[in-house]
């Protein structure tokens, strides 16, 4: 079922997702701001004057040095996380997931707080003074909100868009030392809500408040969607299938409560489970994870061309990332405590603590040479040894664990994931050298060569 978006045209996967969620909203945002027009709202506190949605934009490498499997490893902690949204999907898949290693090519399957500088965990920037040109911006039908959509010339708002490669931290204060609210992808626009203090800018994000860095913004009409790195995030279909995948029970929710999580400004769960052991989650419901693993499949051209030509062989290739992702954390991203995996681990921030095998990132175990060389060749946010350094190789840093958590809070609320974007561009990087011609790649020769990668 889709659902039509009031004013826009665009188009939700399903209902209660977050597209579905984005067009109430921008029903909403629409009526308030008429009322507000009359009502002068632009001088009232706060100068809450609208909200903008997004036109996101969106889009590694060598293997630890032990050369180990990508499992965790850790100790022993005592922990606090959100309740996936799970909305029922669409009954067009089977459901099991098979083994690890297992061909799953015909298997249905179940399912910026960051270090100084711009480092690739969401953009912050030291002060300094930025001031913008005053100026009203009529809407060009790009999807920025309701209002903009429907080309209503809106007197005193003035939309700005965010240029950070990655994504753009969104505080509730001006200044690093607040907590992150929010983040906005590169291309996403924004409502400009008062006037900048050093080199911050508050601005109004699909209905949420905060600050910005404001050397990470254009005004809307000097914004060149070049400056983000690959494809734009995909806004279509999602198979019912990759949903029903996904949609396995992740086995640490047994005996779970609300709970909050310093640096997790969404709700998490707090669970008990195996007889006392105890983590805090913020676990993606399946839809989530879906959306991640087809938008990040566009930076497989030999996959991606199979949307068209043959769909069952790009369903089969989604259902492969699935499966390494159930493999690799049984869609858990435990942002502290213990999690049993035959050997009891302690996680912080999606990170094993002990990580003597790689301090892989959850959900879907993302390596720092991976993301490092993403970073580098994809983002152009930092060089490959730069990264590594910060990050290391073989031992615990806190700057990963951060970039983790960093990554992990902006997608929640975006289509994109840039760690899932990193996986599929490594994942093309090992497999591009046997398709040279995508368009004209065979299916299923790409689904068994993403098997083969996957199951090593």
């Amino acid at each position: 079922m889709l659902v039509e978006c009031v004013g826009s045209g665009r188009r939700a996967p399903f209902p209660g997702s977050l597209l579905a969620w984005r067009c109430e909203v921008r029903f909403l945002v629409f009526a308030l701001m008429v009322i507000s027009l009359a009502w002068g709202c632009c001088d009232c506190k706060d100068n809450a004057c609208g909200a903008g949605g997004p036109d996101v934009k969106f889009g590694g490498g060598d293997s630890d040095t032990d050369g180990s499997s990508p499992l965790p490893d850790g100790g022993l902690l005592d922990g606090e996380g959100p309740k996936p949204d799970g909305s029922n999907p669409p009954a067009d898949a089977v459901s099991d997931p098979g083994q690890p290693g297992q061909d799953v090519s015909d298997v249905g399957g179940p399912d910026a707080s960051v270090p100084d500088g711009f480092d690739g965990t969401g953009s912050d920037e030291s002060p300094q003074d930025v001031s913008f040109p005053d100026s009203t911006v009529e809407a060009d039908g790009t999807g920025a909100d309701a209002t903009a959509e429907a080309g209503l010339d809106v007197p005193g708002v003035q939309w700005m868009v965010a240029t950070a490669p990655d994504w753009l931290n969104m505080r509730d204060g001006p200044g690093k030392s607040y907590a992150v609210v929010r983040a906005i992808p590169c291309g996403g626009q924004a409502v400009l809500d008062g006037d900048p203090q050093g080199n911050w800018s508050p601005v109004i994000f699909e209905g949420v408040s905060g600050w910005v860095t404001s050397s990470f913004l254009v005004d809307l009409a000097s914004f060149d969607p070049a400056v983000c790195p690959g494809p734009p995030a995909y806004e279509g279909e999602v198979p019912g299938s990759l949903v029903t995948a996904l949609d396995v029970p992740p086995y640490v929710e047994q005996d779970c409560k609300p709970a909050t999580y310093t640096g997790w400004p969404f709700e998490a769960q707090k669970c008990t489970y195996n007889g006392g052991l105890k983590v805090t989650v913020a676990d993606p419901s399946p839809e989530l994870v879906a959306q991640w693993i087809v938008d990040a499949a566009q930076l497989i051209p030999a996959l991606w061309a199979q949307k068209d030509k043959d769909p069952t062989q790009w369903k089969k290739g989604l259902k492969v990332f699935a499966t390494q992702v159930l493999y690799q954390s049984s869609r858990i991203f435990p942002l502290e405590g213990q999690v049993d995996e035959g050997t009891i681990y302690v996680f912080l921030n999606g990170v094993t603590t002990g990580c003597s095998t790689g301090c892989f990132c959850r959900i879907n175990s993302l390596m720092r040479q991976q993301w490092c060389d993403y970073a580098d060749a994809v983002l152009g946010i930092q060089k490959k040894s730069d990264c590594i350094a910060l990050y290391s190789t073989t031992q615990w840093t806190d700057e990963w664990a951060d970039h983790c958590l960093d990554n992990h809070r902006a997608a929640w609320t975006m289509l994109q994931n840039q760690h899932f974007r990193a996986m599929a561009w490594w994942a093309n990087e090992q497999i591009k050298w046997d398709f040279s011609d995508p368009q004209n790649s065979d299916g299923a020769a790409v689904v068994a060569a993403l098997n083969g990668l996957f199951s090593d």
